[in-house]
């Protein structure tokens, strides 16, 4: 619902742009002029950008789900030096996608990160 509220203000806010950057409502200066598109260029980014990010921690997920995997197959069995150092380094990278993801959630940019993998426990 969040989500759907965020695009009903940013559009809002750049159609009032598109309005006031062609119909020169204020009749300001030049400079000011420039704010309208300023606005239509930051909020039309974040209304492209917002879905691909999400799908991208959609992705995280299943990637989580199979080093979890391979993990356990590997703790299973005898793996030798190198197949542990690379495990151990993806799970590595996984929890430092975790961490993050955990972090830019408690933040303002929280619609952009996917709750499903902020809420994933760190691999041990």
């Amino acid at each position: 619902m969040q989500t759907v509220v965020l695009y009903l203000i940013a559009l809002l806010v750049v159609v009032v742009c598109f309005y006031l950057a062609w119909e020169d409502f204020f009749n300001l200066e030049p400079l000011f002029q420039i704010i309208p598109f300023l606005l239509i260029v930051i909020f039309g980014i974040g209304l492209l950008i917002m879905p691909f990010v999400n799908w991208e921690y959609r992705g995280k997920v299943k990637q989580y789900e199979a080093v979890k995997s391979t993990l356990e197959v590997a703790r299973s069995k005898e793996a030798n030096i190198f197949e542990n150092a690379s495990i151990t380094l993806k799970v590595v990278q996984m929890n430092q996608d975790i961490a993050s993801a955990k972090y830019w959630n408690g933040t303002v940019f929280n619609l952009f990160i996917y709750d499903g993998f902020a809420n994933l426990e760190p691999l041990k």
